[in-house]
C-alpha cells in the first residue's frame, strides 16, 4: 500500500507481514534452512515485490472496468450551441 505520488509505503514501522496468501507460501517454502536474518530480508524483499504487485492489480482492474464501461455506455452527444448577432443598428 503506497502512496501513488511519493511512491512511499503508508504502512506504519512494524515487522512486515505479507497479505496474499501466494506470498506467505512461497516465504514460507524459500526461508527454511537460512539463517534468521537472511529471512527476514527474503520477507523484507517479498513485502516489497507483494506491495508493487497489488498495486499493479488494481490499476489494471480498475482500468479494465473503465475501458468496459466506456464501452457499454457511450457518452452524450454534445449539441453545440450556434451564436448569432442580431444586427441591433437598424432600430
Amino acid at each position: 500500500m503506497g502512496s501513488p505520488v511519493s511512491g512511499r509505503s503508508t504502512r506504519p514501522m512494524t515487522e512486515p507481514k505479507l497479505l496474499l496468501n501466494e506470498f506467505k507460501v512461497l516465504y514460507k517454502s524459500l526461508k527454511g534452512g537460512l539463517p534468521p536474518w537472511a529471512s527476514f530480508l527474503l520477507l523484507g524483499f517479498l513485502v516489497w515485490v507483494e506491495e508493487r504487485f497489488i498495486n499493479y492489480r488494481v490499476t489494471t482492474t480498475v482500468n479494465e472496468a473503465i475501458e468496459e464501461y466506456e464501452t457499454l455506455h457511450s457518452p452524450p452527444e454534445v449539441v453545440v450551441p450556434r451564436i448569432s448577432k442580431k444586427d441591433t443598428s437598424n432600430e
